[in-house]
């Protein structure tokens, strides 16, 4: 009867393996996620670096990929139902429940910003800005280094759904000031030549971007993280991030 029982554990197990080899990765896509980073469309993701990333994971492992796309708020949800298996383009300060996941190492920085519109005025330090400037910024975003200034009044936050049209507003001249990460500014300068914003900004805070899998995933015993953090020591993400410049 032992042996029987060995063999039939043996043979489920076998069996479990497989089904996970043909299962897909879920990877998390927010929707307030912007170029360079993520293109949309409608709520399909198609391109740009975290798609990329997921394609190069896929291929790392030898498993397809699901793009999940949540709104930054349902994430935590599907999170905690174990919907999705690897949420990137995060850091551990920006979530709830950062002991949730297994991290990744850092896999790149990103600077977050202020920058006006060209009728603004500049600033070469936040404390420069009048009290009670109008500062746009991405709905749901957390700016830890922006939070005493958001609770003393010297700016007053305005929120819009994503990157794109936090750049859109200042440019505009709807709000003299909005906070970007540099590389999604750079892709908007770049591929808007009318857009309305100054030369100069502000340097707020830099964060390290990494990857994380939730303890609820199937794939949480090293399996991914090992493969990021290998796509990461060989040059592919360093690759993938210098094809949007």
């Amino acid at each position: 009867m032992l042996v029987k029982a060995l063999l039939l554990a043996m043979i489920c197990l076998q069996l479990n393996t497989q089904a996970m080899a043909n299962e897909p990765l879920r990877f998390v896509a927010n929707t307030a996620w912007g170029m360079p980073f993520a293109r949309f469309e409608g709520e399909r993701l198609t391109g740009g670096v975290m798609f990329d990333l997921g394609m190069a994971l896929g291929a790392a492992t030898g498993r397809p990929v699901s793009f999940v796309s949540l709104p930054r708020k349902r994430i935590e949800r599907a999170v905690l139902a174990g919907d999705v298996d690897i949420r990137c383009y995060t850091n551990p300060t920006w979530i709830d429940a950062p002991k949730a996941y297994r991290w990744t190492e850092p896999l790149f920085e990103l600077r977050d910003v202020i920058v006006g519109g060209v009728g603004a005025k500049p600033l070469r330090q936040v404390s420069d800005a009048a009290q009670g400037s109008i500062l746009s910024a991405v709905l749901g975003y957390r700016y830890p280094s922006l939070d005493a200034h958001f609770d003393s009044g010297l700016f007053k936050r305005e929120d819009t759904v994503d990157q794109e049209k936090v750049l859109l507003k200042v440019g505009a001249g709807r709000t003299p000031y909005g906070v970007s990460n540099q590389a999604a500014l750079d892709w908007y300068r770049l591929t808007t030549p009318r857009h309305g914003l100054a030369d100069w900004t502000l340097t707020v805070a830099t964060s390290a971007i990494h990857c994380a899998i939730p303890k609820t995933s199937p794939w949480s015993r090293g399996t991914l993280i090992e493969a990021l953090n290998s796509l990461k020591r060989n040059g592919k993400i360093d690759a993938i991030l210098r094809s949007y410049k």
